[in-house]
């Protein structure tokens, strides 16, 4: 491979024929013998300029695009307390440092084709925190096109949940609180041939979720199907009928609520990035089969309603 050197920024680098490579050396002291020489170089700065020695993932100082993603130390001949450290920089695509664990967790926060709720993703990593990183540890954000996010800092987690507890609480398995909540009061009779969703509310047959309280139940008789409407639509709000359980009235948490397959709306409404048909009113089949049937919105879990069929 052909190599030519450039002078860039008062520092020597070597780059590849194509140019998509480059590499800065600097020279380090002041280490102690017998520790690992990567990890005292990665806090050192260069004996002769004075300049901090990059990290995994800088960004190039004269290059956009490129980033160090592969730093190397080697001792002095015949010196034990000083090292030269390589950094090579180039695309975010080239491989990580050699011999050094790599962990690279993907999030797609797609929303230009699809809506949020259908695309959000939730990113966590742990770190054990007797096992310190040794300057190969230096997690970051890539945005568009490769770019490195340089005004968030991963090490502070997201700024609305503290890395503590569990992250999405759960029921109904072992060492967690039952699902559902004991009835402290029997739902209210509500005739019905019509129920609105408004403002995330279902009318009539309302419930809460999170509480025992029994709320209302939307009536009808067999053969007489009930109408959803959602007037949320103005606002570009989808929701969805989807039974559950009963009661279903349990806080919403990660594995719950969940559809017993009953039966189910799909979605009403139509959302302006993620398509889908403006249909806003759906009504239940004439031959459901008599019952209470608990349901909740699975765009909004924590949406809950009712209604019985006699």
């Amino acid at each position: 491979m052909q190599i030519t050197e450039d002078l860039i920024l008062g520092a020597r680098y070597r780059s590849s024929l194509t140019g998509t490579a480059l590499y800065r050396t600097f020279d380090v002291g002041g280490l102690l013998p017998g520790r690992d020489t990567l990890a005292q170089a990665a806090s050192a700065i260069d004996s002769s300029s004075g300049a901090r020695i990059p990290r995994y993932g800088d960004p190039h100082p004269a290059v956009a695009g490129l980033y160090a993603n592969q730093i190397e130390a080697e001792p002095m001949r015949g010196s034990q307390t000083a090292a030269r450290v390589s950094v090579r920089y180039g695309p975010p695509e080239v491989a990580a440092i050699p011999g050094a664990v790599s962990i690279r967790i993907t999030g797609v926060y797609e929303n230009k084709k699809h809506a949020w709720y259908r695309v959000m993703t939730h990113m966590g990593m742990y770190i054990d925190k007797a096992q310190p990183p040794q300057g190969r540890c230096d997690p970051y954000i890539v945005g568009p096109g490769g770019v490195h996010r340089t005004d968030i800092d991963p090490h502070l987690g997201v700024w609305n949940r503290h890395w503590t507890g569990h992250p999405d609480p759960y029921c109904g398995v072992r060492g967690a609180k039952p699902c559902d909540l004991p009835e402290t009061s029997k739902p209210v009779e509500k005739p019905a041939s019509t129920i609105t969703i408004s403002q995330f509310t279902y009318s009539p047959g309302s419930r809460t979720a999170g509480s025992g309280a029994g709320g209302e139940i939307a009536e009808t008789t067999y053969g007489k199907p009930i109408t959803f409407v959602d007037l949320d639509r103005s606002e570009n709000i989808r929701h969805t009928i989807t039974t559950c359980r009963w009661p279903c009235n349990g806080p919403y948490v990660g594995n719950y609520p969940t559809a017993d397959g009953r039966w189910n709306s799909g979605t009403l409404g139509y959302d302006p990035i993620d398509g889908g048909d403006d249909v806003f009113t759906v009504t239940t089949p004439k031959d459901l089969p008599r019952g209470r049937y608990a349901y909740f919105c699975l765009i909004h879990p924590w949406m809950r309603g009712a209604f019985e069929i006699k």
